[in-house]
């Protein structure tokens, strides 16, 4: 074999290795931005969700990559690409049941994503992870558990998906959706020590994220998968505490 025939079979060898060391492609992840907002350069109004927060004299938002759909945000510049730590509310609360009817100092945690559906709508989804219940009287005695929720349009009461959530643009400026356990759990579950359940497998209806004051607004009924009412209802606001704000445009 003469040396110009046997250089043409090491360069298409040599070629073919290289080719299958080529990384596959994809899409790019940004998380959160710093030094700017979701202004009209960035969120596509009423088409595609785009999210914005604030923390100490940082602004951040979340650019229209796709490399960031579906993924969970949490507060920005804490640690990770999309913020590990959740974001905190927390607010004094008043439980309403048979049993007991204590007002307690209620926290909880979550972050927010958004996700196009096979439709191309988008929608914006909320977890919340864990809570704490603090205060005098029973609220020590009291737990809640069944996580994660997950938000869902309010016509629903018993599918709280973690690649649902509430449609996008929202009617009247603010997200308004159930809440409810996500598969695998046994829906939202408060309990008291020495008085047992209050509320199993429950959901609660009509939950407002006020955008203007990143407070999360309580005023339902509790009730079981199937709508019967439980008996138990929940009310109050709770305000955003570990960053300063964070908004859904």
């Amino acid at each position: 074999m003469n040396n110009r025939k046997i250089k043409i079979i090491i360069s298409a060898a040599f070629g073919m290795i290289m080719m299958g060391s080529v990384p596959a492609v994809t899409a790019q992840t940004t998380g959160w931005s710093s030094g700017d907002t979701c202004d009209s350069s960035h969120s596509s109004a009423g088409s595609k969700p785009c999210f914005d927060s604030g923390v100490g004299s940082t602004d951040y938002y979340v650019d229209q990559s796709a490399g960031n759909d579906g993924e969970w945000f949490g507060v920005p510049g804490s640690g990770g690409t999309f913020g590990n730590t959740s974001f905190e509310y927390s607010g004094q609360t008043d439980l309403s049941c048979p049993l007991a009817s204590p007002t307690c100092e209620l926290t909880l945690y979550g972050k927010l994503a958004r996700f196009q559906q096979p439709d191309g709508s988008w929608t914006v989804n909320v977890e919340v992870n864990d809570a704490d219940v603090s205060g005098g009287g029973l609220c020590g005695l009291i737990s809640v558990s069944g996580f994660p929720w997950y938000a869902a349009p309010t016509s629903e009461h018993e599918n709280f998906s973690p690649t649902g959530g509430v449609s996008y643009p929202f009617s009247g400026g603010d997200l308004v959706g159930n809440f409810g356990g996500g598969p695998g759990t046994d829906g939202i579950e408060v309990t008291a020590t020495l008085l047992g359940a209050l509320v199993s497998s429950a959901h609660v209806h009509n939950v407002t994220y006020d955008n203007a004051t990143s407070t999360f607004q309580f005023d339902s009924d509790m009730y079981e998968d199937d709508d019967t009412n439980t008996g138990c209802s929940v009310v109050g606001d709770l305000e955003l505490q570990n960053a300063d704000y964070v908004h859904v445009h």
